[in-house]
C-alpha cells in the first residue's frame, strides 16, 4: 500500500462510525487522484477510488439484504451495456489476436509506426472490473439514493483546493510532493513540464477536471439558494479557473468552448420546461450579465489565447502522435466489423474513439444513450450542477482525454442517472421537498387529510 494508499485507508476506517453515509463522503473526496495507486501489487495497480469502492460494495449489499428489496431497479439498458462491454472485452482478444493496438501499457509516442500485436492481458480484466464496480455503484444509489448533489462538490472541492497549493509551490518555487502522488508503476508522468499539472499525471488531465469543476462551481452559483452558498460557489469556480488556465491544456480550452455552448442550450430548455409563469432568477441574470461584459471586455485577449494554445498544439509531436492513435482507432473499427478489440486492449487520444475501437458501435451507442439519460433525468433539479460538469467532461474527454475509469465522471452519472420520484417505499410529507433530488412529493392518500 502506498503512502497515498495509507492516508485514505485510515479516512475510510475513521468514515466506517457513519456507515455507508461516512464512506460514500470519503469515497468522493477520491475522484480528483485518478493519476496515482493506493494499492500496488505486482502488475495490478488500484487507484484510491476504486480502493473505496471495494469498501463500499460489500457494505451496500449487506444493507441491502438486511433492508429487502425496494427502490427502483436500474436500467435495462445500463445492465446490456456492461454485459455486452464484458463479452466483447474478454473474447474480441482472442478472436482478433495479433492485429496491431497501441497498448495501454506502452506511451502512444513510442507506438507510432511500431504498433504492439494484440493479446488478451490484465488489462483487459482490470477494464471489466472497473466497469463492473461502477455499474454496481450506480445501481445502489438507484435503490438506496444515499449520493446527492453535496457529494459531487466534496469531490471536486478536494481536487481544487489540492490544486491550488500545487499551483502556489509551483508559482513561488516551493517543494511539491510528487512522490506522494506519483506512485503508479503503470503510469507515465510528465516529468519537467512547463505547465502545471497538479495531482495528476500531465497537464492534459488537470486541464479536463479544472473543465468540470469549473463548469461545476458555476452551475452552482446560478442555483445557489443563499448569498453565502453563491459566494463560496464562485470561490470555487475562480480557483478552478485559474488552474484551468495554468495547465494550458489545448484538450480543456476547446472543451471550454464546446461546453460553453453546451451550458447556454441546457440553461435555455431548463428555463422553457419550467411551468409557466416562467421566471429568471435574479443570480442567474447577474451572471449572465456579468459573462457578457466580461467577454466584451477581454475578447480579444481571450481569443488570442484560444488560438495560441491551439496553435502550440498543432503541428507538434504530441498532436501528431495522438491523432495518429485516433485514426488507428477509428480503422480498428472496421477491421473488427464494428465489434471492437475489448476495453484495455487499445490506447487513443479521444473517448469517443477509445470507445469505438474497443467496444463497437453498438457500446458506444449504449454509453451516449445512457449519458443522455442522465442529462435529461436532472437537468430540471438541484442536479443541475452535476449535470453541466458532465457534459463539460465529456466536451473536453470526446475532443482528447481518453479517460474511461475517470472516477469523477461515474460519480457524476451516479448522481444524475436516477429518476426524480424517490424510492416507492418512502412516503414524504404534503409539500416535503426531497433536497436530494430538489422535487415536491405528490400527495398520496397516507399523508392527505379530509377536508369539508
Amino acid at each position: 500500500m502506498t503512502t497515498l494508499g495509507i492516508i485514505f485507508a485510515a479516512a475510510f476506517a475513521a468514515s466506517l462510525i457513519w456507515g455507508r453515509r461516512g464512506v460514500l463522503v470519503v469515497l468522493a473526496s477520491t475522484v480528483a487522484f485518478n493519476s496515482s495507486a493506493a494499492v500496488v501489487a505486482g502488475d495490478v495497480v488500484v487507484t484510491p477510488f476504486y480502493m473505496g469502492l471495494l469498501l463500499y460494495l460489500p457494505l451496500a449489499v449487506f444493507a441491502r439484504a438486511r433492508e429487502g428489496r425496494s427502490g427502483r431497479v436500474i436500467g435495462v439498458l445500463l445492465m446490456i451495456f456492461f454485459l455486452y462491454s464484458a463479452v466483447v472485452t474478454l473474447f474480441a482478444p482472442l478472436y482478433f489476436e495479433g492485429i496491431g493496438v497501441f497498448a495501454p501499457g506502452v506511451g502512444i509516442d513510442e507506438q507510432v509506426g511500431a504498433l504492439t500485436p494484440l493479446r488478451a492481458s490484465l488489462s483487459n480484466i482490470a477494464q471489466v472490473a472497473y466497469l463492473g464496480m461502477n455499474v454496481l455503484f450506480i445501481y445502489f444509489n438507484e435503490r438506496n439514493r444515499l449520493l446527492n448533489i453535496s457529494h459531487v462538490s466534496t469531490g471536486l472541492g478536494v481536487g481544487v483546493i489540492v490544486g491550488v497549493i500545487a499551483f502556489v509551490a509551483w508559482r513561488t518555487g516551493l517543494p511539491w510532493p510528487y512522490e506522494l502522488f506519483d506512485n503508479s508503476p503503470r503510469g507515465f508522468y510528465a516529468r519537467n513540464t512547463v505547465r502545471l499539472r497538479a495531482q495528476f499525471a500531465e497537464p492534459s488531465q488537470l486541464g479536463g477536471f479544472s473543465l468540470t469543476a469549473t463548469a461545476y462551481f458555476v452551475a452552482r452559483m446560478n442555483v445557489a439558494q443563499t448569498v453565502r452558498a453563491a459566494w463560496a460557489a464562485g470561490l470555487f469556480a475562480i480557483l478552478a479557473g485559474v488552474l484551468l488556465a495554468a495547465s494550458a491544456s489545448g484538450t480543456a480550452v476547446v472543451g471550454a468552448v464546446i461546453s460553453t455552448a453546451g451550458f447556454l442550450l441546457l440553461n435555455l430548455i431548463r428555463f422553457i420546461r419550467q411551468p409557466r409563469p416562467r421566471r429568471i432568477r435574479v443570480s442567474s441574470f447577474l451572471i449572465c450579465l456579468a459573462a457578457i461584459v466580461a467577454v466584451a471586455a477581454i475578447s480579444l485577449p481571450l481569443l488570442n489565447y484560444v488560438l495560441g494554445t491551439v496553435d502550440g498544439k498543432v503541428g507538434g509531436a504530441s498532436w501528431v502522435n495522438r491523432n495518429a492513435s485516433n485514426l488507428h482507432g477509428l480503422q480498428l473499427v472496421w477491421e473488427t466489423s464494428l465489434l471492437g478489440v475489448g476495453l484495455g486492449s487499445n490506447r487513443a487520444s479521444s473517448l469517443l474513439v477509445l470507445l469505438l475501437s474497443t467496444i463497437g458501435v453498438i457500446g458506444t451507442a449504449c454509453f451516449v444513450i445512457i449519458s443522455v439519460r442522465a442529462v435529461r433525468n436532472s437537468i430540471d433539479d438541484a442536479r443541475f450542477p452535476a449535470t453541466v460538469a458532465l457534459v463539460a467532461f465529456l466536451c473536453a474527454a470526446f475532443v482528447s482525454l481518453a479517460d474511461f475509469a475517470a472516477p469523477y465522471m461515474w460519480l457524476m452519472l451516479a448522481v444524475c442517472l436516477p429518476t426524480q420520484n424517490p424510492p416507492h417505499h418512502v412516503v414524504l410529507p404534503e409539500g416535503h421537498v426531497a433536497r436530494t433530488y430538489g422535487h415536491t412529493a405528490a400527495p398520496t392518500r397516507m399523508n392527505t387529510t379530509s377536508r369539508p
